[in-house]
């Protein structure tokens, strides 16, 4: 996998992990809890894989983290339009997810 598909692959990681995140804070159900901490191990671990295969730059570095913003919330708006965020709740999880994978 070439770097371009690389950090495509990363920012899609770091959105799923990141929007997990806000549903399991916003969540009420215990076993959707559960689920979610399932959820969000497995992406974390298969992004944080990704994000060792390259050295980024700082420039690349801001890309990932727009780009995974921009996705997470449209994932957000369009799969769960009930749940209220703010863009900075997103991007919170969103930086706290990339110092997660240890490339911030």
């Amino acid at each position: 996998m070439g770097k371009k598909d690389a950090i495509r692959s990363l920012i899609i990681s770091i959105s799923l992990v990141s929007y997990h995140k806000v549903l399991y804070d916003k969540g009420e159900k215990s076993e959707a809890k559960k689920y979610l901490e399932d959820e969000i191990r497995t992406y974390s671990t298969d992004g944080f894989e990704k994000a060792q295969e390259f050295k980024f730059s700082k420039s690349e570095l801001k890309e990932i983290e727009l780009e995974a913003i921009k996705r997470t919330m449209n994932i957000l708006k369009n799969k769960y339009p009930d749940i209220k965020f703010s863009e900075k709740e997103i991007k919170e999880k969103v930086i706290d997810t990339m110092q997660e994978f240890l490339i911030s």
